[in-house]
């Protein structure tokens, strides 16, 4: 026999007859319930002690801020840098070659040798043309 919640709001001074496994199931759901609670209140009193300590540290980080600030304010301002004109150059990879010792050797003089001559192509030969008989 279900319980009747009803009836009991209309009369809650009257007594009713409850099985006892209804009771009791009851029970098990109110002990559940009782450690759910006490698991989210442990976690919130967690999350609340690291919200304390992110809060202090934003301070602490914000008054930081606030000093490098006053201090760049007091620094002497430095002219800014030309800009560059055009892309920058590409970085050479690996050392540097090493240094030529002793004068650069004489520079030729005299004409330029004459250039190679490549011999022409000659022409493919024609195929022969083959005439049609009627």
């Amino acid at each position: 026999m279900p319980i009747e919640w009803n009836k009991i709001k209309e009369k809650p001074t009257k007594d009713y007859k409850v099985k006892g496994d209804e009771l009791l199931a009851l029970q098990n759901k109110a002990d559940e319930l009782t450690k759910k609670v006490s698991t989210l209140e442990s976690d919130l009193k967690q999350k609340d002690g690291k919200i304390a300590s992110l809060e202090s540290d934003n301070k602490k980080l914000q008054g930081d801020i606030e000093n490098l600030k006053k201090a760049a304010a007091k620094a002497p301002a430095k002219a800014p840098a030309p800009p560059a004109k055009g892309p920058a150059p590409p970085a050479k990879k690996g050392p540097a070659p090493p240094a030529k010792k002793g004068p650069a050797p004489p520079a030729k003089k005299g004409p330029a040798p004459p250039a190679k001559k490549v011999p022409a192509k000659k022409p493919a030969p024609k195929p022969p043309v083959e005439e049609e008989e009627e």
